[in-house]
């Protein structure tokens, strides 16, 4: 009994089937955002986006089905809640090339322009989208995109400015699309089935991320507006230690980090990936390392892939400066980081020179999650003028290192921190004073107050001659000058000059001497060095002013002179003008000495550098208009400098009542003889020779001590001398 239930059961079965014949395969369309695979719902705009909005995938569950399908008909409903229209230019339709994510490979099916899309926040309007005859093949699993091609608003915003395309935050804006299952049409006709999954809407806004070079964190000689994008020069300080008293301006060194905005209480800003190329001029900067900025977060190094590479010059007007590219990835979409005011990177720079170097970046290319570039826009809010035009240009960031900075001005009195503010001033000007006439020698010396030589007094070139002297005073007020009248865009003027000549007059009166020096024809003077030698045994100096010539014309003026070389007979005169450079003529300086002896001589004007307000010497001659009184008393001054490392002066002076036969020589501490200047008969006056170390064969001797004899007439004097190397 219960077999034949059985059997029978199985004939009904089998009748049924016959009856109905056989089974379809069922077809379908899955419906999905772009961001349905994303924990937020929220994506910005960029401009010029291409934004893949949605996909579509037509599957079948009989994969041996021999018919073969077409898409015919596809139509979609855009909607919005602006009144204003849409941010979107056009919607298009791609087919997928197989790795089921849309791409710059995937193929365009076709487009609508924005022009009909119509403004509405519900569905009731559509685009549809046709294709004749066999144009169109689906294949099973094959996914179609919807896509927006986003306004690109770059040109209209030539100035980098931010366009707002919201008053009250991103979701007060948004756009996005329906379909439904009639608006798929497939032929042969099948049976449509689609999910209807929660519309989503995507923001309808412009996000514009302004990227900034500056410091991080910011000196204290820098606020919170432009400077924060000038980088000046930061020395140790002035604290004794060898590291200090060796630094130069091409010794120092300066990070600089390019930074994203802060972020916006209410968009979450993602960052996979940055890139960017950054420039500066190789005259005064050299590029060192790169190091992960701090929105990588401290273990980038394990999923950041990075590289910096040097790229050919972009302009031939402009060889001086260097490029260089920098490209950050994430290689883990699980450690993708949000932008919250970090760096993307921090750059180290080295300074190879004085000058004005711009740092600037451009092709910036900063991607979110999705891979979609933000709009950026660069902070260009410094200026600089061009030395060689005087031309103001604007740049994201400046390095200011200029000759004879030393101080940062505003604060209370004289900073010996080190910090810089890119001007030349009168706290510079008074710190460099305390630290004059210094050589490496002197416990007090400092490097970098040496910056100037005979060789090059340039305001723009570092030129050191290891002592702190009259040419580095030049470069001081040179800059100085140019600070305030210009802002460092002079340029040399030629002109025709008569040769300007100084003269020396005195007044005498019992144990009292003033001498004046006169200067006469003077064109564009800026800077004056004068040397004077006297007889210490028969005259004292007293003091030293400048005239009343100097002072009608120039209130802002630097009289330096080492007061401890007076005691052996020099006199050693450096100035410089801080505000006008001299013309005409007049008096230049008063010296009032003390006569120890009546008859003393005057001091004699042994050497002489005129300097104009481009630094350049001016012709010059020096007229005595006095009677040179002899000189009654033998002596033998000490060498100047001493201890030197190039070359000495040496001075002594031969009365009337001593002349005759002397021997002058070098000899070293075993008195062996070094080398001999003079021999043989000297008559009266005063005689100048220079050392240079070297010996009787031309030979440099080896830094020491070493003695300067004079012997004759039955005199013998001697001096200790020390070389330096």
């Amino acid at each position: 009994m219960q077999k034949h239930h059985s059997g029978y059961k199985a004939f009904l079965l089998m009748s049924i089937l016959c009856l109905v014949g056989p089974l379809h395969a069922q077809y379908g369309w899955n419906f999905q955002y772009a961001l349905n695979n994303v924990s937020t719902q929220w994506r910005h705009l960029a401009s010029g986006d291409t934004l893949a909005i949605a996909n579509f995938t037509f599957s079948t569950d009989n994969p041996t089905d021999p018919k073969t399908y077409y898409l015919k008909g596809f139509r979609l409903w855009p909607i919005t809640n602006s009144s204003a229209g849409w941010f979107v230019d056009e919607l298009r339709l791609y087919m997928d090339r197989d790795n089921r994510s849309f791409g710059a490979d995937d193929s365009l099916i076709s487009g609508g322009l924005a022009i009909t899309i119509p403004d509405q926040s519900d569905s009731v309007n559509a685009i549809s989208f046709n294709f004749s005859g066999d144009s169109l093949l689906l294949v099973d699993n094959r996914m179609l995109f919807v896509v927006g091609i986003v306004h690109d608003w770059a040109d209209d915003d030539p100035e980098n400015l931010e366009i707002d395309t919201t008053a009250n935050g991103p979701y007060s804006k948004w756009f996005s699309i329906k379909v439904f299952k009639e608006d798929l049409t497939v032929t042969p006709t099948v049976s449509n089935d689609i999910n209807h999954p929660a519309v989503i809407q995507f923001a309808y806004q412009a996000i514009n991320l302004p990227v900034t070079i500056r410091n991080n964190p910011a000196s204290s000689a820098e606020d919170d507006s432009t400077n924060l994008n000038m980088f000046y020069p930061t020395f140790r300080p002035i604290n004794g230690t060898v590291a200090s008293k060796i630094q130069r301006i091409d010794d120092l060194s300066f990070y600089t980090d390019i930074f994203l905005p802060a972020t916006n209480d209410s968009i979450d800003l993602s960052i996979k990936s940055a890139s960017f190329q950054f420039g500066f001029d190789n005259r005064i900067l050299e590029f060192e390392s790169a190091e992960y900025g701090d929105v990588w977060c401290n273990d980038a190094w394990f999923y950041v892939d990075t590289s910096v590479s040097q790229n050919e010059l972009f302009d031939e007007d402009h060889p001086e400066y260097s490029i260089f590219e920098y490209n950050a990835e994430v290689n883990n979409s699980d450690s993708i980081k949000c932008i919250d005011s970090s760096s993307v990177i921090r750059l180290k720079f080295n300074v190879v020179g004085p000058g004005i170097s711009p740092i600037f970046i451009r092709n910036i290319d900063i991607r979110d999650r999705w891979g979609v570039q933000y709009h950026t826009y660069r902070h260009l809010q410094n200026y600089a003028a061009v030395e060689s035009g005087g031309n103001s240009d604007r740049f994201d960031a400046w390095a200011k290192y200029i000759l004879g900075d030393y101080t940062f001005s505003g604060g209370e009195g004289i900073s010996t921190a080190g910090i810089c503010d890119g001007q030349v001033t009168w706290e510079d000007i008074a710190l460099f004073s305390d630290y004059f006439w210094l050589n490496p020698a002197s416990s007090r010396w400092y490097k970098r107050f040496d910056i100037g030589s005979s060789e090059s007094i340039s305001p723009f070139q570092l030129s050191l001659d290891d002592t702190t002297n009259f040419y580095d005073l030049i470069v001081l007020g040179t800059n100085y000058r140019r600070n305030y009248e210009g802002a460092f865009n002079q340029k040399p003027v030629t002109q025709n000059r008569e040769s300007l000549e100084v003269h020396l007059t005195s007044d005498e009166s019992p144990g009292n001497l003033l001498v004046r020096i006169n200067m006469r024809q003077v064109n564009d003077m800026q800077a004056a060095h004068l040397r004077l030698n006297f007889d210490p045994l028969t005259l004292r100096f007293e003091s030293i002013e400048t005239g009343e010539w100097v002072k009608n014309i120039s209130e802002n003026q630097l009289l330096l002179m080492p007061e401890a070389l007076t005691e052996k007979g020099i006199i050693d005169l450096n100035f410089v003008s801080l505000g006008k450079s001299l013309n005409g003529e007049g008096e230049f300086v008063e010296i009032r000495l003390t006569q120890l002896y009546p008859n003393s001589a005057l001091p004699e004007i042994t050497e002489v550098d005129i300097r104009d307000s481009n630094c350049r010497s001016l012709s010059t001659s020096v007229v005595p208009d006095v009677e040179t009184i002899v000189v009654e008393h033998f002596f033998l001054l000490e060498n100047y400098p001493n201890p030197f490392n190039g070359e000495t002066q040496i001075s002594y002076n031969i009365p009337k009542s001593k002349a005759g036969n002397y021997r002058l020589m070098i000899v070293d501490i075993r008195g062996n003889s070094v080398v001999t200047f003079e021999e043989g008969y000297h008559q009266e006056g005063l005689y100048h020779l220079q050392w240079d170390g070297r010996n009787f064969s031309g030979q440099a001797v080896a830094s020491g001590v070493y003695f300067l004899y004079l012997k004759g007439s039955g005199i013998e004097k001697n001096r200790k001398i020390m070389l330096l190397r």
